[in-house]
């Protein structure tokens, strides 16, 4: 049933040597093929269930608003889909679930992952063996990916796997009509930054479509990145990562500043129409 699904991976299951030596599957690389890196939105790693083949907590994922998990898409075999329920337990310690992930590359797309069974997990934090939590960031970094989210759910971080910056680029911006929306909660002042894609001028407001170019505008950052988004997915009409109503989708971009790259949360035009604004900055329409 699943020969043609696409996977997300996370956690021990990324790490191809920690596979091949548990000895009872086929070789991770004859079996798994691997896509491209992916986030999955509004989820967080969490270590909630025990493990007793692992002696200490396990990884899951959960939903929290502002979370990112970062993760890797394969293309499983049918063999490959029968080694991983068998590792993960399913369905009776990890489940299958489908979920929508955003790709590196931009698009939001389906796929399957594994959560741990609800009466399976604990009401408190499970700390993972130094050795499996090393296994988690060693595969991790093999496949290019980052492992800080992880990392801080090893250590019962609240912000684990948190994404707490917000880029704006049209009416929101500093000196534009809705500014004041961005001023409740915010950290500091506001910097500027640029990210991919171009701008749609669509009349009292510019919308930010996936296409080659740049994007100018602020990176802004909060401690309370829930009601944030919360304010902010009302005023730019998402209603959920897939929905069909959405008027912007709320995705996940890099930002260059002038001193760093940022990961912020952004809202992507989700429909069609509009004028390209070729300097890519809304005060520079």
């Amino acid at each position: 049933m699943n020969k043609k699904k696409i996977y997300f991976g996370y956690g021990s299951n990324l790490n191809e040597k920690d596979w091949n030596s548990l000895g009872k599957y086929s070789p991770w690389s004859e079996v798994l093929t691997i896509m491209e890196p992916a986030y999955m939105l509004d989820y967080v790693p969490v270590y909630h269930y025990y493990s007793g083949g692992r002696g200490g907590g396990a990884l899951d994922v959960y939903p929290r608003n502002g979370g990112i998990v970062e993760g890797m898409l394969f293309l499983p075999t049918e063999t490959g889909w029968k080694h991983i329920d068998s590792k993960e337990g399913s369905p009776d310690y990890y489940a299958q679930k489908e979920v929508l992930v955003q790709t590196v590359s931009g698009k939001i797309i389906s796929a399957l992952t594994y959560v741990v069974n609800p009466e399976k997990r604990e009401h408190e934090f499970i700390k993972p063996t130094e050795k499996y939590a090393k296994l988690v960031e060693e595969g991790m970094i093999s496949l290019g990916l980052n492992p800080n989210g992880q990392n801080a759910a090893a250590i019962n971080e609240d912000k684990a796997g948190m994404c707490n910056h917000i880029f704006v680029y049209g009416t929101l911006r500093q000196g534009e009509e809705r500014e004041a929306a961005m001023k409740v909660g915010r950290k500091k002042n506001p910097e500027l930054g640029k990210t991919r894609g171009k701008l749609v001028d669509l009349g009292g407001y510019p919308g930010l479509i996936d296409e080659e170019g740049e994007v100018v505008g602020e990176i802004h950052s909060f401690e309370d990145i829930d009601s944030a988004l919360n304010r902010l997915d009302s005023i730019e009409g998402f209603r959920g990562h897939g929905s069909q109503n959405n008027l912007f989708e709320r995705v996940i971009c890099d930002v260059i500043t002038k001193d760093e790259v940022f990961q912020a949360w952004t809202y992507r035009w989700n429909n069609t129409g509009g004028k390209i604004i070729e300097s890519g900055d809304w005060k520079e329409r």
